[in-house]
């Protein structure tokens, strides 16, 4: 949830990437719609999940 001072028009648009590292990353951002500011937010990155090998193990 987001709060604090803004108005109903500005618009707030989630995004995400993998960096160079492989890490999954998100962010918002949000711009003004009186004027051309932008602002990112929230910018959160994390590794994958390590694959679970399936199958039994063999002996």
């Amino acid at each position: 949830m987001l709060s604090g001072c803004g108005n109903a028009g500005d618009g707030v648009v989630e995004r995400s990437f993998t960096d160079r590292y492989g890490r999954a990353c998100t962010y918002l951002y949000v711009q003004d719609q009186d004027s051309s500011a932008i602002e990112a937010e929230n910018i959160d990155c994390d590794y994958p999940p390590t694959p679970v090998a399936t199958g039994g193990a063999r002996r």
